[in-house]
């Protein structure tokens, strides 16, 4: 078990609002005449998906998947990247962000560019048959554009955290051992050779459950990561704690407040800033979803 994660624009507000009629359609003008319920496969926030804007994304997307991928989870792949879309644009429409046809067309050309240096079409770079309408490109790259200038408006608005924490784990399968390794600390037994001992977490345990210096976003386990960022310096969690991969007894060694975060580090938060938004985005909307 390891429980580190392996880590690897446009002005959004721009008024130039008399172009944006020459823009291609967005999701939701595209399906808002879709209302019969046999032509549409879910609603968002009343915004409706039609089943020809679905199934021609469907089809676009089964070309980048072998025929292991089953059916089920590329039909639910595509319709959550639907009903993403159509969030985004609410978001966008709400806040005043707009992608002009000079941003577009620009984009369009860097991204051609691109495609010839490689030996693709631009429609394989996005995903799409190498046939794909050119309304069809457009669409797709300025989806990809909004949605780019919404993360960052998004994650402008959210103050990214500097805090570290120096902490260390020993992660083991049984609560029952993970109760008894408890005790044993309690009793004065050094931290670091239990955890070479009987951690099960290949990547710490030879350095005594050593985690290093963490960041929000540097774990695995939310849960984990939520106690580990809420204890003081120099504090052993008085319980073991359940996760997918075990039990964990944790300590932190150290807090530090004023750390400068990497860039690696910055990246990692700006995601998870953007992520844990439109989760939350989808928790609170509407959302209706119709079987065949």
């Amino acid at each position: 078990a390891n429980l580190l994660v392996a880590c690897g624009g446009s002005d959004a507000s721009s008024n130039e609002s008399n172009t944006q009629s020459q823009l291609p359609q967005t999701t939701e003008e595209a399906t808002a005449d879709n209302t019969i319920d046999s032509s549409i496969v879910a609603r968002v926030n009343g915004v409706p998906i039609s089943r020809a804007v679905f199934e021609a994304e469907l089809a676009a997307v089964s070309n980048n998947f072998n025929d292991a991928a089953s059916d089920s989870a590329l039909q639910e792949t595509v319709l959550s990247s639907l009903i993403d879309q159509i969030l985004i644009e609410q978001y966008a429409a709400e806040n005043n962000i707009i992608i002009t046809d000079e941003e577009l067309e620009n984009e369009l050309k860097s991204l051609s560019t691109l495609a010839e240096t490689s030996g693709f079409t631009l429609a394989q770079v996005l995903g799409l048959p190498p046939n794909a309408d050119s309304s069809v490109v457009a669409q797709k790259v300025y989806q990809g554009l909004l949605a780019q200038a919404v993360a960052d408006d998004v994650v402008s608005k959210t103050e990214l955290i500097t805090t570290q924490v120096h902490a260390r784990h020993i992660l083991v399968r049984e609560e029952a051992l993970a109760r008894e390794l408890l005790e044993r600390l309690q009793n004065g037994e050094d931290f670091a050779t239990l955890a070479a001992t009987y951690s099960i977490d290949a990547t710490t345990a030879p350095a005594g459950g050593d985690l290093g210096w963490i960041v929000r976003g540097d774990l695995l386990l939310d849960t984990v990561e939520e106690i580990i960022f809420n204890m003081p310096a120099n504090t052993r969690y008085p319980e073991p704690v359940p996760s997918d991969l075990g039990w964990h007894i944790i300590e932190v060694l150290e807090r530090d407040e004023t750390q400068s975060l990497t860039d690696e580090q910055i990246s990692q938060q700006r995601i998870l800033i953007y992520q844990k938004w439109l989760a939350d985005q989808r928790r609170t909307a509407v959302i209706e979803r119709f079987t065949n």
